[in-house]
């Protein structure tokens, strides 16, 4: 079984003064079950299931989430570049095989394409709500 570990920022000694429930919403975000993340974080699955419940937990514990989701897509953003490059030099390269040079070009295409109405899409959000703001 894993151990908790204390987020960044947080001492080993703060970690000791941590709710229960501080504990189980961690381990929620190191465990795949609600089972697993109660005995990570040493309580009765009967509890985890009551704090599952508590609308407050929920919203910290998607909060969390979207925490974690946003870190890792701004880290996939800022690489995004390098992984461009990787893959321009392996259709590029006249000893890649053709198959590995279909993939690759396949893979440019479909990000590219993601990627571009992904951008679409935060621009008219953003201009939405620079809109409603003015509204305001």
């Amino acid at each position: 079984m894993n151990e908790l570990h204390p987020p960044p920022g947080v001492s080993e000694r703060k970690v000791t003064q941590m709710t229960k429930k501080e504990m189980f919403l961690q381990a929620m975000m190191q465990c795949p079950t609600v089972s697993e993340a109660a005995k990570m974080a040493k309580i009765a699955r009967s509890t985890a299931y009551r704090y599952m419940d508590d609308q407050e937990f929920k919203n910290q514990l998607a909060k969390a989430k979207a925490e974690v989701l946003t870190g890792t897509a701004t880290y996939l953003q800022q690489n995004l570049a390098v992984c461009g490059k990787e893959l321009m030099n392996m259709i590029n390269d006249p000893s890649t095989p053709k198959a590995v040079k279909v993939q690759a070009i396949n893979t440019v295409f479909c990000n590219a394409k993601a990627l571009t109405e992904t951008a679409d899409i935060m621009q008219k959000l953003t201009e939405i709500e620079i809109k409603m703001n003015e509204q305001e």
